[in-house]
Formats: structure tokens, sequence, C-alpha cells
């Protein structure tokens, strides 16, 4: 993801976090637009989506 980011001139804020739910990371793409982007964990993701 930041190999990506910095290639279309975004870039990652701050380092990649975890938490109990997953990782995340949140990023600034070209246009200014801030987003958070997450992973679940396995378990989580079976609870949410099935």
């Amino acid at each position: 993801m930041p190999d990506f980011l910095a290639a279309t001139g975004g870039v990652v804020i701050g380092e990649p976090l975890s938490s109990a739910t997953g990782r995340f990371l949140y990023a600034r793409h070209p246009d200014g637009n801030e987003i958070e982007y997450v992973e679940w964990t396995a378990d989580l993701r079976t609870r949410v989506l099935g």
C-alpha cells in the first residue's frame, strides 16, 4: 500500500497500527482526502461477514 500511494502522489500518515479488531493505517490521497484503511482479524471478518 505505501509504495502504491507514493507512486501516485499520496502518503501514509504515521505508522500502521494494530488493535483488537485488526490492523489499520491512515493515508492522504493526492487529492487531499484522508482515508482510514482497515484489515479486520479473521475472527471478526467471519463474525461480521459470515
